[in-house]
Formats: C-alpha cells, sequence, structure tokens
C-alpha cells in the first residue's frame, strides 16, 4: 500500500522497483534469495476509494498476471 502516488506512472514506477528489487536478490541469515512477484494495481483517483473495494481489486489483477505466467504487473480496470 502507497500513499501520496500522483499518477498511474508513480505507481507502475514503484511496482517496477519492488520486482526490480526481489529479481536483484538479498541476503538472509546467510543465503542469497532472489525471487519473483505477481502485483496487481488498484488506484484510488481521488483519494477516497473504499478500502476493501481496492484490496478487491488489486487482488484481481495480481491474479491476472499469475494467470499470464506471473512476474509482472496488472493494473485494475476501474480507478476508483
Amino acid at each position: 500500500v502507497c500513499e501520496n502516488v500522483d499518477s498511474l506512472q508513480h505507481a507502475c514506477d514503484i511496482a517496477e522497483r519492488f520486482l526490480l528489487g526481489l529479481r536483484e536478490g538479498f541476503e538472509v541469515s546467510g543465503t542469497w534469495l532472489s525471487m519473483s512477484a505477481s502485483v496487481g494495481l488498484a488506484l484510488s483517483t481521488n483519494g477516497n476509494g473504499d478500502p476493501e473495494e481496492l484490496l478487491r481489486e488489486g487482488d484481481e489483477a495480481m491474479y491476472r498476471v499469475k494467470l499470464s505466467g506471473g512476474n509482472g504487473i496488472s493494473l485494475s480496470p476501474r480507478p476508483q
């Protein structure tokens, strides 16, 4: 969940940096890990989107990524 996202491009940039960080990897207790993720984005254009609805739409967008092979980003088709 991110606050102060001012555009769709800003949200996509944040998600891309997140995915890049996971791909580059990190060390945990002496073990090097890297992973992929499926990210679903749901945006509230007025800042007052219903949290439950935004979560549901983000979850649906994430599952679209998973169905297409994962490791990517999908946007909810209906920004709030």
